[in-house]
């Protein structure tokens, strides 16, 4: 049978035990109705809690959390040889070190347990441009619950920090994901011309790259009112990298294009 199944959850402990093939929105929507969600969020719904386990998955919460896999406090694993193992840190540290990021090779997650952290139903998000220099010395309030950058240019990034607010201030625009609705990235640039801030539901935050799947949708498919409208169901993350690796399978070859996600890492810690 798939191991789809949501085995636990504790609102006590502020923990969730799940199989590895819960996708992040069953995650998601199992714990924010109770105040309380994953302590790392990836930011498509359809990435899966093995896949974000053994790939290494990141979101903006990290700068508190650090990445995916160390919100977790226990696995259970299955080896090639039929082993089946609980691992946590202190028992079998040696898988537990290096399960995460070896992409299935080493062993097959069969449950793991999740910590969860407070949520609120609304997120307050303010966009900012700055230099990359002002960027890269931390020019930005770092006391929020979240926090991503998109680069812009070669000398610009637009940095957004989110807080978790249980209710939208007065007067505040709030973001809806309407089909008509520009792609979450190019929103975030246009909107930071100026600082500009915001207010989405948890949900529609967490999940706010999906629609477009970063830059796919808008290079591939078009930026235009039409084609956003006339394609707002089918262009998410899951369906455009299926249609992704389609091409690449009739049009082998490599790509003109790069678009890199990348971790950051203290400026400190780098020079030094």
């Amino acid at each position: 049978r798939p191991l789809s199944g949501i085995l636990d959850f504790d609102a006590d402990e502020a923990t969730i035990t799940v199989e590895p093939q819960v996708t992040v929105r069953q995650l998601l929507q199992a714990t924010i109705a109770d105040g309380w969600a994953p302590a790392v969020l990836p930011e498509f719904p359809e990435i899966t809690v093995g896949g974000a386990i053994q790939g290494l998955a990141a979101e903006s919460t990290c700068h508190r959390h650090g990445l995916f896999h160390e919100s977790v406090t226990t696995m259970e694993v299955l080896l090639g040889d039929g082993t089946h193992l609980r691992v946590t840190p202190d028992h079998h540290p040696e898988l537990w070190r290096m399960i995460p990021g070896s992409y299935g090779t080493i062993a097959a997650i069969t449950a793991a347990t999740l910590r969860l952290i407070p949520a609120q139903p609304w997120v307050e998000l303010h966009h900012r441009r700055l230099s990359v220099g002002a960027f890269i010395d931390g020019a930005f309030d770092h006391d929020v619950d979240a926090v991503d950058a998109i680069a812009v240019d070669a000398d610009h990034a637009v940095v957004t920090t989110a807080r978790w607010i249980p209710a939208p201030p007065a007067g505040q625009p709030r973001r809806r994901f309407r089909r008509f609705a520009p792609y979450y990235a190019d929103h975030v640039v246009a909107a930071a011309s100026e600082d500009a801030s915001e207010i989405m539901s948890f949900e529609d935050y967490a999940f706010r790259f999906d629609r477009g799947a970063f830059w796919i949708a808008p290079t591939k498919l078009g930026r235009g009112l039409l084609s956003r409208a006339l394609l707002a169901d089918f262009a998410t993350a899951a369906n455009l990298y299926r249609l992704r690796r389609s091409r690449q399978r009739l049009r082998p070859g490599p790509s003109r294009r790069v678009v890199q996600d990348c971790m950051p890492v203290s400026y400190t810690h780098l020079r030094a």
